[in-house]
């Protein structure tokens, strides 16, 4: 996990301030719906990806998880931020 420039340790902090864990960055990453936006690469998880993945089970508690980061030239992932898109979430 990475931060900002400014802030090593953003990342980190807004996952425990969001209630996102490791577990959930994994599957956002795996199966979330990458686009760039301003530069960054974002991975955006959405309802219908999950549904026929191990994950459908969780399908409500993940929809909406949204990551931001960018991936070097070794191929890391650095995570910027990561946060919840309510509005995509199914009611």
């Amino acid at each position: 996990m990475g931060g900002t420039n400014h802030d090593a340790a953003h990342a980190h902090r807004r996952c425990q301030q969001r209630a996102i864990s490791l577990t959930k960055l994994r599957i956002a990453l795996a199966y979330g719906r990458p686009d760039y936006h301003h530069g960054q690469k974002r991975w955006t998880l959405l309802g219908r990806a999950l549904r026929n993945s191990p994950y459908a089970l969780f399908q409500r508690e993940l929809e909406g998880l949204q990551l931001v980061g960018s991936i070097n030239l070794q191929g890391v992932i650095q995570i910027k931020t990561c946060k919840w898109v309510w509005a995509l979430r199914r009611h």
